[in-house]
């Protein structure tokens, strides 16, 4: 019968313990609210500063960023598609 042998406990070490600090402060959920608050505000602030004109073109730019990272995808997905279909034949 497999007997279990007990192991030491570690203490975390120091770039651990800075890491581990890092991401509570990194993730505080107070920094994150005050993050995104700041954001809407900048976002409030840059939309108050275009015109009507410049509010579609920014919208315009967007869509077609986006448009250009799905056929992006789109033309990832079918080389992923060639290379699984050429590894099964």
């Amino acid at each position: 019968m497999p007997t279990a042998i007990p192991l030491p406990i570690l203490p975390p070490s120091d770039a651990e313990q800075k890491a581990i600090a890092e991401q509570e402060n990194r993730f505080d959920p107070e920094r994150v609210t005050a993050n995104v608050a700041a954001i809407v505000r900048d976002a409030e602030e840059l939309k108050k500063k275009l015109s009507p004109v410049e509010e579609v073109e920014a919208s315009m730019e967007q869509w077609k960023d986006l448009q250009e990272r799905i056929e992006g995808n789109e033309r990832e997905l079918a080389r992923l598609k060639s290379l699984r279909d050429a590894q099964t034949v």
